[in-house]
């Protein structure tokens, strides 16, 4: 019985261990998401920025015809 008892605390312990790891690594990847999804925010306002940009050019630009 005691052979037993110390098993089932080993085994709850090491789930634990396992239930605070996995905790760690779910903040690290939500911090990374974050991350991820703010750099790709930043990124789009540049693509827009440019693509603006190259619109108000094209409108400046005199038109030619095809002769």
């Amino acid at each position: 019985m005691k052979n037993e008892l110390n098993e089932l605390e080993a085994k709850i312990h090491q789930l634990a261990s396992l239930c605070q790891h996995l905790r760690q690594e779910n903040n690290e990847l939500r911090q990374a998401l974050e991350m991820s999804q703010e750099e790709n925010r930043r990124l789009n306002d540049k693509v827009e920025g440019a693509k603006m940009r190259i619109e108000q050019l094209l409108q400046s630009m005199p038109e030619t015809s095809a002769e």
